[in-house]
């Protein structure tokens, strides 16, 4: 899996942001990760083949 890093400069246009910004940094409930996949394995075969499909046709008409 690739990762990127980059730095982002971070703004904020009224006071309800800050709020918002605060409440949320200072929030101590840890975040619970994602255990379950958004796809079945079926969903991720079929778009596989989808993908090799759309790469065969772009490779006939190359030529």
């Amino acid at each position: 899996m690739a990762l990127s890093t980059f730095d982002r400069k971070i703004s904020f246009d009224d006071k309800n942001s800050i709020r918002r910004f605060y409440r949320i940094m200072s929030d101590k409930t840890k975040a619970k990760p994602i255990t379950v996949s958004p796809y079945t394995q079926e969903e991720r075969d079929k778009a596989e083949q989808l993908l090799k499909q759309a790469l065969q046709r772009s490779e006939k008409n190359k030529h």
